[in-house]
């Protein structure tokens, strides 16, 4: 699968989930070490007010992790593995 494909595949499973819990496993962009986020999209009651600054980065997507109690970025392309909407995505390089 071509990255523009996977990028586009993945925005739109997420969108589908509408605010609700999905999990993404994926390898991170700046070293290469697997990490999980289970989160979701659309959380706005945590924030500072500042400013999105991946909103612009086709690569990256934002959610808030509840395990760690923050906004995370998911490294689109590093992605392994999505869980959502009951059903198990898996992808490869």
């Amino acid at each position: 699968m071509d990255t523009i494909t996977k990028r586009a595949e993945v925005r739109k499973i997420i969108a589908a989930q509408r605010g609700k819990f999905f999990t993404a496993i994926f390898n991170s962009k700046q070293d290469g070490t697997v990490r999980k986020v289970n989160g979701r999209t659309g959380v706005r009651k945590y924030s500072k007010g500042g400013i999105n600054v991946i909103q612009n980065k086709d690569d990256l997507i934002s959610a808030y992790n509840v395990q760690k109690k923050g906004y995370r970025s998911v490294f689109i392309d590093g992605l392994v593995q999505l869980r959502a909407g009951g059903k198990v995505y898996n992808f490869e390089d």
